[in-house]
């Protein structure tokens, strides 16, 4: 008699097995990451998209809400094609708490975006007005969500979970999972004094 496998034992075996391939695309760049840029001048921002595999668990586990208790935000980050587009260390944290990488609903996307504009970064001189941080930060969050505001899982960290941070105070990742179209997008941010 077979036994049905653990959800431990298929997501260990999926981590094994799965990547999730870098998407190339033309360097236009959202203005967001290029405007938190300019304000981290110490620091870096970086946006990279990957895409979802055809795999079967990892679909049942993004279904079920299952991200966390299958180590999706400690083994995403170690990926072949993931740690080759960001090589950074994985620091000591508690990756399967809920507030080390914290759902957000997708219509909450804008407003933390438009926060890290509006705090600006170590020296930034003039801190962005709050409207046009909003609309920026708006229309960012339109083109990482494709336009779907309800579909797409979003998942926000301000904890240097990785040797990417400088563990100051400007410390962001946005992390958007887009199951309708097979695309994870990223954008980590870092400044220093």
């Amino acid at each position: 008699m077979s036994s049905i496998p653990s959800q431990f034992d298929r997501a260990m075996s999926m981590w094994r097995e799965i990547d999730f391939p870098l998407i190339e695309e033309p360097k236009t760049g959202l203005r967001f990451v290029q405007d938190l840029a300019t304000m981290y001048s110490n620091g870096t921002v970086l946006h990279k998209s990957f895409s979802i595999p055809d795999y079967s668990d990892f679909t049942a586990f993004i279904n079920t809400g299952a991200l966390h208790s299958t180590f999706f935000f400690e083994r995403f980050w170690q990926t072949k094609s993931v740690a080759s587009e960001l090589p950074y260390a994985l620091n000591d944290v508690r990756f399967l708490a809920p507030d080390t990488f914290r759902w957000i609903h997708p219509v909450e996307l804008p407003g933390s975006m438009a926060r890290a504009l509006v705090q600006g970064g170590a020296y930034t001189s003039e801190p962005m007005a709050a409207r046009s941080a909003m609309e920026i930060a708006g229309q960012a969050a339109e083109s990482l969500l494709a336009g779907n505001f309800q579909g797409p899982l979003v998942f926000v960290s301000c904890l240097p979970w990785s040797s990417f941070f400088y563990d100051v105070a400007w410390d962001y990742t946005w992390l958007i999972i887009r199951p309708a179209d097979c695309r994870i997008e990223v954008i980590l941010a870092t400044d220093t004094d």
